[in-house]
């Protein structure tokens, strides 16, 4: 896997992410402190990028993206 060069929100979005088995998309935005447009174009940035997979308004985590969290602590 390339390193990829995530911004300080997608970065938080995707350990937040990591840490729950699943992640309530609208529950990011609280957990996050992040605005729900914010958090929407992170989720949608990780997913490009096969760091999270998305279903409905469910996020989980990829094992790529379970690497990048290991990776950069």
């Amino acid at each position: 896997m390339a390193d990829v060069d995530l911004s300080d929100t997608e970065a938080t979005v995707l350990r937040t992410v990591q840490s729950q088995e699943t992640a309530d998309l609208y529950d990011l935005s609280q957990s996050v402190g992040a605005g729900p447009r914010a958090v929407q174009e992170a989720v949608q940035q990780l997913a490009r990028h096969d760091l999270v997979h998305v279903s409905g308004r469910h996020v989980r985590c990829t094992r790529t993206g379970d690497r990048w969290v290991r990776q950069h602590p």
